[in-house]
């Protein structure tokens, strides 16, 4: 899970997050021109995008980038 401002700043990755798992990007707008896949972006807040990436990630940890990112997530729990 990472907000728009990391994900700007790479890039995307080029459309292919380094550790190639999904990629849960919170943002106020999704990019009109984004194509790659693996991509999920949530416009309705953070607590909607850890609930999508814990159910995509089943047992498996969830990572949050960035600290503010990670703060928002934490207060959630």
């Amino acid at each position: 899970m990472v907000g728009r401002k990391l994900f700007d700043l790479t890039q995307g990755w080029g459309g292919t997050h380094p550790f190639g798992v999904p990629v849960f990007v919170v943002t106020h707008k999704a990019p009109d021109d984004w194509r790659h896949e693996g991509f999920t972006f949530i416009t309705d807040g953070v607590e909607n995008a850890v609930r999508q990436a814990a159910d995509v990630a089943g047992d498996k940890a969830v990572g949050v980038a960035a600290g503010d990112m990670a703060r928002q997530a934490l207060a959630t729990a």
